[in-house]
């Protein structure tokens, strides 16, 4: 789509754009009052920087290292108050306000090597046990002005311009000018319309994910001669409809609850709407679909039970739609599809020149040169993949089963379906069949895997030239059943790494997944695990310091944490060797039952407990309380008197208590077991990595009931021949440990 008011790259008459600052010897900027000292040191350090030129040929060849500035020492607090005062202040915390996440420093890195660098980044420090932020860093670019001799705009901070942000491609930086109805404009949709037919008409593996269901419960009609939006109440009809991806933020303006229900039904207004889902409903109809669901409006927020049954067909919603619409970069659904010129930057200045004896400039002495400061969320070869959007869990399921979804970023238009992923402006083979090639697996590709063993249809022959993946893999000769489990623990551990508004979502995120799944006939699912697979689906282990919600989840549920978990690499997707249990009936936990019971049942979302009865084989423990050195948690005579060290990451093996080791008391580890689960052997890995894996759960006696226990941590050990257990596990009998019958809740 071409800007729309450039002609063959020369700026339009009337408009005003940015270019990357340029600069030489003998300009300076004269400060807004505004800017405060610190960022004006800032600021400075770049444009000398800058000044000291060289030819484009040899500042392309100079790696891009970078050095920390002190700007408020790193102090977010310190920020905070110079943002009252400081225009760039404000939208550099503005900007770590919409990581989601409670940084309490930051770091500005400034260009060290580059002498053309206009940027300065800006990282933010999260505390240990908070996940990753959402955006991880933001490059603060300088921008000068450029308009035609006729604009009359004044660059006072409060203009309405939009812009789009340079993507990776684009090595010039430059901002790209977009009208206010952006992205309804008839580019947009000729772009749009183009890569929805190309779906339809030459993609086999599209037509086979693609159904034809019939209209969600309630759905949105746009069609009314009305004008308004009306709420729709459907009739089982089967035509055309198309979903809506975006973040709430803290709160939805609008939403439907039993108070309106009937108000709504009878029609919204358009301005009404939140900005982002008013500027996406106008698209979807220039799109040709009368029908579009949106969850605020199309879910009773206030009525539990329809919001669990709801959530739990949340996949058939998103799968039975032929568009999905995913707004990536917008925080909340106030912020609109793009940002304001005045929302994510502010005006520092002017550049003036002045008489350098020998120099030269493209300024004329004695001209002024708006100067204006633009913060740019991270460059990614994938926008959408490294957007706000993606770090929210409930994104997780819609952005899988979305036949096609249409990502607008802050950079460009992105297309993806279950054959391709397009990019606007480069061709659809360009990023992704050899400029970027992986062999690891992407989200939608997975679900294309698992909707097909769901059909019994492993014909995939074309998902490899579409995405560059090695099917092979994926899909062996392993049991389908086990397929479906190894890809629901990829998608689990996804799931870990992304934000929830609310805490008790965790499992109703997942539940139209969970649903398809159980009601396909192929599992029982249980608090976020398989029944069928219990044994592998309690070996999760924690990956950072996790935050448990007891009254959430059972303990031995990862729905029970907040934070990064994973799986044995063997037992997870994008691995060709396939992990096996190797049965030891002496020792292996033995699960005689297993109970689950639903906040609401059927709904495969929240639950009020659970728990399992089995046999297995515990350890006592044994804390080390010595002040003088470190508090250590043991067991042992495990493995032949040898102890086994929890939080001590040593030669081929690794023993971690979720919640970390600095929170544990010490005190009642006395009632600490380890217990046995089984063991991993990865088949056809090569001999260091083969296996066997010896996996344990550490427990604690909840004091409750006699032999009850909650899950606190788990460990492994490798006994791979080369490693440093291989020879001891070998003496691992029942007789070292007890066998006895355990509880787990």
């Amino acid at each position: 789509m071409s800007p729309s008011c450039s002609d063959g790259g020369n700026v339009l008459e009337g408009q005003i754009t940015y270019h990357p600052l340029t600069s030489s010897p003998g300009v300076s900027i004269c400060f807004e009052d505004s800017v405060c000292g610190s960022c004006q040191s800032l600021v400075d350090a770049i444009v000398a920087k800058l000044a000291a030129t060289s030819s484009p040929d040899e500042t392309d060849k100079v790696e891009d290292r970078r050095r920390e500035w002190p700007h408020h020492d790193g102090s977010v607090p310190a920020l905070l108050i110079s943002a009252g005062k400081c225009n760039l202040c404000r939208i550099i915390s503005k900007e770590l306000g919409r990581n989601d996440s409670c940084c309490e420093n930051y770091t500005v890195e400034v260009p060290q090597d580059k002498p053309n660098g206009t940027s300065f980044r800006v990282i933010p420090k999260t505390l240990p046990h908070q996940l990753s932020p959402a955006i991880e860093r933001w490059d603060f670019r300088l921008y000068q002005r450029v308009e035609s001799s006729t604009a009359c705009q004044k660059d006072d901070g409060h203009s309405n311009n939009k812009f789009l942000l340079p993507g990776w491609y684009k090595t010039d930086r430059e901002l790209t000018f977009v009208p206010g109805n952006y992205p309804d404009t008839p580019e947009v949709a000729r772009t749009v319309q183009g890569w929805m037919d190309r779906c339809k008409t030459s993609h086999p593996s599209c037509s086979r994910t693609r159904v034809n269901s019939p209209l969600p419960k309630r759905i949105l009609d746009l069609s009314a001669p009305d004008g308004k939006i009306h709420l729709y109440e459907s009739k089982g009809e089967t035509v055309p409809y198309a979903t809506l991806s975006y973040c709430w933020g803290k709160s939805v303006a609008l939403k439907t609850t039993a108070s309106n229900y009937s108000q709504h039904l009878q029609g919204i207004r358009l301005d009404a709407f939140p900005r982002t889902l008013r500027e996406c409903i106008p698209l979807c109809k220039s799109l040709g679909f009368r029908y579009l669901w949106i969850d605020a409006l199309c879910i009773i927020q206030d009525d539990p039970l329809d919001w669990a049954q709801q959530s739990a067909a949340m996949t058939a919603i998103y799968h039975g739609g032929s568009l999905n619409i995913a707004v990536t970069d917008s925080v909340d659904c106030d912020e609109g599809v793009v940002r304001e010129t005045a929302e994510f930057s502010a005006a520092i200045g002017t550049l003036r020149s002045v008489q350098v004896a020998g120099s030269s400039s493209d300024i004329e002495v004695g001209d002024a040169v708006n100067i204006r400061v633009f913060g740019l969320p991270k460059p990614g070869i994938h926008p959408q993949n490294e957007s706000v959007l993606y770090s929210r869990g409930w994104v997780l399921q819609e952005s899988l089963v979305s036949v096609a979804t249409l990502f607008i970023t802050h950079n460009y238009l992105v297309w993806e379906c279950c054959s391709e992923r397009c990019e606007e402006g480069l061709e659809p083979s360009e990023p992704f069949a050899g400029i970027h090639p992986t062999r690891q697996p992407t989200l939608k590709a997975s679900w294309l895997v698992a909707n097909n063993a769901w059909l019994n249809d492993l014909d995939l022959a074309g998902v490899h030239d579409h995405w560059g993946v090695d099917m092979e893999c994926w899909v062996m000769s392993r049991p389908l059943r086990q397929e479906w489990f190894r890809i629901w623990y990829y998608w689990v551990a996804h799931l870990s790494r992304r934000r929830l508004t609310f805490s008790t979502d965790k499992l109703p995120s997942l539940a139209g997944l969970a649903s398809k799944l159980a009601t396909s006939g192929h599992g029982t699912y249980v608090a976020g695990l398989w029944k069928e697979d219990l044994i592998i689906g309690l070996s999760w282990f924690p990956q950072g310091t996790l935050i448990r919600h007891k009254a959430r989840a059972p303990s031995w549920s990862w729905a029970s944490v907040d934070g990064p978990f994973g799986y044995l690499w063997c037992l997870m997707l994008g691995t060709k060797f396939q992990g096996r249990r190797q049965m030891k009936e002496d020792l292996d936990l033995h699960i005689t039952e297993d109970s689950v019971t639903e906040m609401y049942p059927g709904s495969f979302g929240e639950v009020r407990g659970g728990s399992i009865e089995a046999i297995g084989t515990v350890w006592p423990s044994k804390a080390n309380q010595n002040p003088s050195i470190k508090k250590e948690l043991t067991f042992e005579g495990v493995f032949d008197g040898h102890k086994v060290t929890i939080g001590k990451g040593t030669l081929g093996q690794g023993f971690f208590l979720d919640e970390g080791h600095e929170e544990f008391d010490y005190e009642t580890a006395s009632g600490c077991r380890l217990l046995w689960i089984t063991s991993i052997r990865a088949e056809g890995a090569s001999s260091s990595r083969c296996g066997p894996f010896l996996i344990f759960l550490i427990i604690q006696e909840t004091g409750e009931r006699e032999n009850e226990y909650r899950r606190i941590g788990a460990g492994w050990v490798n006994q791979s021949p080369g490693k440093h257990w291989q020879n001891k596990p070998k003496t691992l009998l029942a007789d070292n440990g007890q066998r006895m019958p355990i509880r787990l809740v």
